[in-house]
């Protein structure tokens, strides 16, 4: 991720479990370099998404934040091999579409997981997107990646485990 965005960052999301899936009311991102941090928050009532630099944009159902996103399928799995959704950044919102475009066998650390691979077939044409979905898992995101004209980040889910507290609720 490094090659992307230089410095080290952490985003947070803070939202609600719906019907519907996740519902974000706040996605933040703090950067090291710069020591700079920009924020989004959800006003799901007025129907606005508050940037940053205090620019309001209206809400257009579904719309996520780029963490929710990875989640959003556990939540509410795919019933469709097509999709269509926004993400909301701290800076502007993106309307994509992502198609499944095959299946394939992943090797994680704790074993084999067959997975659907879904690939972002729509947008600017700036970042590529693909993700592993495993239906055995609810649908968690078991890999991803991005690509764009620089380079190619990949991520693989390498443990995932529910605390005690929230299993028991």
């Amino acid at each position: 991720a490094a090659l992307l965005f230089p410095g080290e960052a952490r985003a947070t999301s803070e939202g609600a479990i719906t019907a519907d899936g996740l519902q974000p009311v706040s996605y933040s991102v703090e950067r090291t370099s710069g020591n700079r941090r920009e924020a989004a928050s959800f006003d799901w009532e007025s129907g606005m998404v508050q940037l940053k630099d205090d620019k309001s944009v209206p809400l257009e159902l579904p719309t996520f934040d780029p963490v929710v996103v990875l989640w959003q399928f556990y939540f509410s799995p795919p019933t469709q091999d097509e999709t269509e959704f926004n993400i909301a950044t701290t800076r502007k919102i993106y309307h994509v579409t992502f198609r499944r475009i095959g299946a394939e066998k992943i090797t994680l650390p704790f074993g084999d997981v067959d997975t659907e691979i879904w690939k972002r077939v729509d947008g600017d044409g700036a970042i590529e997107a693909q993700v592993w979905l495993a239906p055995s898992l609810r649908y968690v995101a078991v890999k991803l990646r991005l690509s764009n004209a620089r380079a190619t980040v990949e991520g693989l889910l390498d443990s995932i485990r529910v605390d005690d507290t929230v299993a028991q609720r």
